[in-house]
């Protein structure tokens, strides 16, 4: 996981919260939030954003284990294979192959292996990216 971010964790002052574990209602006083890891969350235009989330629980117990399944839970194929889509989005990439997307996301060659293999694993791989760019080397 990049940089293995550790969670921030805090109280919860929002209304209409709900634990994402057991989901009862979170109360500001005892529910907690955190910046969880998550592979999937790819943010549209800063990499500062990628693989993290905000989780929500109602107390520190199902924090904590919000906390282990987001770190047991995590891929790098998958994260990987979400900055070879936020590059396909580029207009100046609209044309480039597989391998340039790869070099532009700054993916080593196992890291672009990783990332497709993720995806053909998946139960409904894309053929092709979001840009429109074929799925192959």
């Amino acid at each position: 996981m990049p940089g293995s971010r550790e969670p921030r964790t805090g109280s919860v002052a929002s209304r209409g919260r709900r634990c994402e574990l057991c989901g009862r209602p979170v109360s500001a006083d005892l529910g907690q939030s955190a910046l969880l890891p998550d592979s999937s969350r790819i943010h549209e235009c800063d990499p500062e954003l990628d693989g993290i989330r905000v989780a929500v629980a109602c107390c520190g117990e199902h924090m904590d284990r919000l906390v282990l399944r987001a770190f047991d839970t995590w891929q790098d194929g998958q994260f990987w294979f979400g900055w070879l889509c936020r590059a396909s989005r580029s207009p100046a990439l609209r044309d480039a192959s597989i391998v340039e997307l790869a070099e532009h996301s700054r993916l080593a060659v196992a890291e672009l292996r990783t990332a497709l293999a993720w995806n053909a694993g998946q139960p409904d791989p894309l053929a092709a990216l979001p840009g429109g760019q074929s799925i192959t080397t």
